[in-house]
C-alpha cells in the first residue's frame, strides 16, 4: 500500500469502494437457495417413498389374492 501512495496513486479503502451487492444480501440469498434445494430434495424423496409404498401395497394385495385362489 505504501508503494501505491509513493507512486502517486491513492490506496482504496473500504469506505471509498462500495460493494456491488452487500454481504448480508448475499448471505440471505445463499441461505434461500440452500433451503430451496434441501426442501426440493426432501419433497422428491417423499414422493418416491409414497410411490414405493403404493407399489408395495399393490404387490401385497396381488399376493394375497393369489394365495386365496389356491
Amino acid at each position: 500500500m505504501l508503494l501505491l501512495i509513493a507512486q502517486g496513486q491513492t490506496a482504496m479503502t473500504p469506505s471509498t469502494t462500495p460493494e456491488a451487492v452487500p454481504g448480508g444480501t448475499l448471505l440471505l440469498v445463499a441461505y434461500a437457495v440452500a433451503w430451496t434445494v434441501v426442501l426440493f430434495y426432501v419433497f422428491t424423496l417423499w414422493r418416491k417413498s409414497k410411490r414405493i409404498q403404493d407399489d408395495l401395497a399393490d404387490v401385497t394385495s396381488k399376493l394375497n389374492a393369489r394365495a386365496g385362489k389356491r
